[in-house]
């Protein structure tokens, strides 16, 4: 909410609008005077209990039901009037229009519209800003009123706390959602010895946010459970990539964070992700960091690496005598169209992430995309080989990691197979 002594400024704010637009006030608004919109309202549409935002003069908007919340767009219509479009349609774009299209428009709302919102021009009351008008059904044309007061002018300097940005893409705006969200803090567990538990945000329905918070004292243990979603101060930014999914009926999105190397130095993890959120796919992965346990830093191990090229190429080669890569090979039709994997590895656009420890030697995984994600290999390089392609910073630290090896558990935790989750 706004601060003490907010109110005169944003009344003196918008009495200035209302003077430049005249007529408009207690009339419905026109196209050209969304601005007067700009921010996050609450309120009701009927009997529910919504929470709306509107990014400014010819820019959509948004809401949900907080009993049901799910985000439904609003469209600016020349008329002045916001379309509502439900939560299965596509995202809308105003860059793709209808008749640069040949057949399903990508970013064009396909789905029947929810209803069309009516807007008069905000009223000023002595308590806050008012916001009224009626919504209509689209084939029925039954009409609800809509009642709103305004809760942030978006990047009001007199307000304590007012967010900035697009109040749309606002943390503020999903603030209400987010009570609707489950949190389950699993029972500790140990990876080498070490102690850690789970944080799981879930909605219920086919998404959640699992992260990590580790319960080892450390100076930095603190910062990193937060970058692994593993304490309360992360469930902001889990809620609003929760509540960005949630949009479409079916959406569905499940993520975990997962430990895979833990010594005295360095902390191993991974982040497993299936994610349907809308589009033309589901997207399926897994990225790695491993973090300084001294300074809280997600390394880059590529700064430890004197000679790329040559490194890469020794990784490549290592991938194309996998026995999984030289199974393939033999059962390929060498009259076919299909390359095969071999192939796909070796051209030059290829990803590869950033290199993680594992518990016999660096580990470079390739990050492909959706349609060739079958192809994706990890190759792990052993230590001692490491050695001769690093630089002399890097040289010190593998020869760290070689110390404490045995102190690490004797088998390596098991990756699933690319674009699935054990």
């Amino acid at each position: 909410m706004t601060g003490p002594g907010t109110k005169p400024l944003h009344a003196a704010l918008l009495a200035l609008v209302m003077l430049a637009l005249g007529p408009v006030v207690g009339s419905a608004l026109r196209a050209a005077d969304g601005g007067v919109l700009t921010g996050i309202w609450r309120g009701a549409l009927g009997e529910r209990e919504v929470v709306v935002c509107f990014d400014g003069p010819d820019r959509d908007g948004a809401f949900y039901d907080l009993r049901h919340p799910r985000r439904i767009a609003l469209h600016p219509q020349p008329d002045g009037t916001w379309q509502a479009v439900g939560g299965d349609a596509e995202p809308h774009d105003p860059a793709v229009e209808e008749e640069d299209c040949e057949g399903p428009c990508e970013g064009v709302p396909e789905d029947p519209d929810t209803g069309t919102w009516h807007l008069e021009a905000p009223a000023l009351t002595p308590e806050a800003e008012q916001l009224t008008g009626h919504w209509t059904a689209a084939e029925t044309g039954q009409a609800l009123p809509i009642r709103l007061t305004r809760g942030y002018l978006i990047g009001d300097p007199g307000a304590e706390n007012a967010p900035t940005g697009p109040p749309c893409d606002n943390l503020a705006f999903t603030a209400p959602f987010s009570k609707s969200i489950r949190v389950l803090t699993g029972e500790p567990r140990t990876f080498a010895g070490h102690r850690y538990r789970t944080r799981t945000l879930t909605i219920g329905d086919g998404l959640e946010i699992s992260g990590i918070e580790l319960l080892e004292p450390g100076p930095h243990a603190a910062s990193i459970s937060r970058k692994l979603r593993g304490l309360p101060e992360s469930d902001a930014e889990s809620a609003l990539e929760l509540f960005d999914c949630r949009q479409r009926l079916w959406a569905d999105m499940h993520v975990r964070g997962e430990i895979e190397f833990w010594s005295e130095r360095w902390l191993g993890t991974a982040e497993a992700s299936s994610v349907d959120c809308g589009g033309s796919h589901p997207n399926e992965g897994r990225t790695h960091h491993t973090w300084d346990l001294a300074t809280g830093e997600d390394v880059d191990f590529w700064d430890w690496i004197a000679d790329r090229p040559r490194l890469l190429r020794l990784v490549l080669a290592r991938a194309l005598s996998s026995p999984d890569l030289l199974a393939e090979a033999a059962r390929k039709d060498p009259n076919g169209d299909d390359e095969g994997c071999a192939a796909t590895l070796q051209e030059d656009w290829v990803p590869w992430q950033s290199p993680y420890l594992g518990l016999h030697g660096m580990v470079f995984a390739t990050e492909l995309p959706h349609a060739v994600q079958a192809c994706d290999q990890d190759v792990e390089i052993p230590y001692p080989e490491l050695l001769a392609f690093a630089n002399a910073a890097g040289r010190r630290e593998i020869l760290d990691i070689l110390a404490t090896l045995p102190m690490l558990p004797p088998t390596a935790p098991i990756r699933s197979p690319a674009g699935t989750l054990p």
